[in-house]
């Protein structure tokens, strides 16, 4: 399960680790920096956005694609 609880330092009371332990029961907690956390945020963001870039190179290089000249484009737009 992957969640996000943001909540200012000073605001981690009783109440807040008691929220945090039901809701992770069988799981571990790990708590980061609001700046670290968005850099992580940021590179798993990327990553997921370099698996894309690489399976549509598989499919260019397996030839699923649809190759049309400009001129065709426009044909098709203006019906």
């Amino acid at each position: 399960m992957t969640a996000t609880m943001t909540v200012a330092a000073n605001e981690m009371d009783a109440a807040f680790m008691a929220k945090a332990r039901d809701a992770y029961r069988d799981g571990r907690v790990v708590l980061v920096p609001e700046p670290d956390y968005q850099k992580l945020m940021k590179a798993w963001r990327n990553a997921e956005y370099l698996m894309k870039l690489d399976r549509a190179r598989a499919q260019i290089d397996a030839g699923q694609v649809v190759a049309v000249s400009m001129e065709e484009l426009e044909r098709m737009a203006n019906g």
